[in-house]
């Protein structure tokens, strides 16, 4: 997962996108277009991100 931030003293953008590997082993972004408008989706998805990482031991 990718997430960029680009701000300013009055608004803030949000890109996010996910890097996905499939068994034959080629790769892919694959961007979530309704996230953007959801920034508690957007929250979900790090946390969640997070709690994965630190169960596998990456964290």
């Amino acid at each position: 997962m990718k997430l960029q931030v680009a701000s300013s003293d009055s608004s803030a953008a949000v890109s996010m996108w996910f890097g996905l590997r499939y068994p034959d082993g080629s790769k892919t972004k694959w961007r979530p277009a309704g996230f953007a408008r959801d920034p508690e989706a957007i929250q979900g998805f790090i946390e969640a991100h997070g709690a994965h990482k630190a169960l596998r031991g990456y964290a």
